[in-house]
């Protein structure tokens, strides 16, 4: 009886030192996991408190503040009825893989058309100091995934804000949208294309992406061939593209396309694969032009802005 006992207990205490062995190996490789994805750990004061889930469409305007983070986006979340989801500095975001935050008359994730409900709206305006974080947290990396998404009508604004591979950021026929002092990190990219099947005015119109720092991407920037009628042009200037696999498609404009790629001074962006020359020495290249088919005032030098950044991204090569 006595060794039957004292078998059941070492055999307790093999199953024991099993699964504690398992935890400490499965934290490591989720602790491992987030490091390659190159997501920043807790602000220094934060608290590790448990997460706020969001499930439902946000129906009326709705503030979040650093208070409960982390935010945590497991579903297609829409903003609807004209109502402004406005966050406030510090704020982290995590999205899953079926986890969008969009914004009206919308393509969904599953790529269909839905009936447009109404307006929905995002005010994302961090500081240098305590920029808004976006990131995938998901295990499964999925082709043409859609994590913020705007369409007719939406209105987007995100200032000091980061994104952490969390796929697509579509432009779907929306106007007045900005994008200003963000970095765009991995697998992580920017749409633009005309809102088919919605009606209305259906071209992007006056859309702004500048002073941000695209770092690492696979495809930075997507010009989709409807993009190219809009009533007031897009503009993208004064961006840092660094070691990104394709930082802009197609390679050459659509047909009637009227967009701008330099502010007022001239000035364009830093491509990392420019290799034109400044033959005047005014830090603009003069050959090779326009570069990627759109920017006939390419930087020679890196925007100052890339001090910004992430450094641990900005130093790794190109995907």
């Amino acid at each position: 009886m006595m060794y039957h006992k004292m078998k059941k207990v070492k055999t307790f205490m093999v199953i024991l030192a099993i699964l504690i062995v398992g935890s400490q190996v499965y934290s490591h490789r989720i602790a491992v996991r987030s490091i390659d994805k190159g997501i920043p750990a807790l602000r220094s004061g934060e608290s590790s408190r448990s997460s706020t889930h969001v499930y439902d469409n946000i129906t009326k305007d709705t503030t979040w503040n650093k208070e409960d983070n982390p935010y945590m986006i497991s579903n297609a979340i829409y903003i609807l009825n004209d109502a402004t989801l406005t966050i406030e500095p510090g704020v982290n975001i995590s999205f899953s893989e079926s986890g969008a935050l969009l914004g009206g008359p919308r393509k969904d994730v599953t790529g269909e058309w839905t009936s447009s409900e109404s307006i929905g709206n995002i005010n994302a305006i961090g500081t240098v100091e305590d920029k808004i974080t976006f990131s995938y947290g998901g295990d499964v990396y999925l082709d043409d995934r859609m994590g913020l998404g705007a369409s007719l009508y939406d209105r987007f604004i995100f200032e000091s804000c980061e994104f952490y591979s969390i796929g697509k950021i579509t432009l779907f026929g929306s106007d007045d949208c900005i994008f200003n002092n963000c970095n765009f990190y991995g697998d992580t990219g920017i749409v633009i294309n005309k809102a088919d099947g919605t009606g209305g005015d259906q071209y992007p119109n006056n859309n702004t992406i500048t002073n941000c720092n695209f770092v690492n991407n696979y495809n930075s920037i997507i010009i989709g061939s409807g993009a190219s009628n809009p009533k007031l042009p897009n503009r993208f200037y004064q961006n840092n593209f660094i070691n990104c696999l394709d930082p802009l498609q197609p390679d050459t404009p659509p047909d009637g396309y009227k967009d701008i790629w330099n502010n007022s001074t001239g000035h364009g962006n830093y491509w990392y694969n420019y290799d034109g020359i400044d033959t005047n020495v005014d830090g603009i290249g003069d050959t090779d032009l326009p570069w990627e088919g759109f920017d006939s005032n390419p930087l020679m030098d890196r925007l100052p802005i890339v001090n910004e950044a992430n450094q641990s991204w900005v130093i790794r090569p190109t995907p």
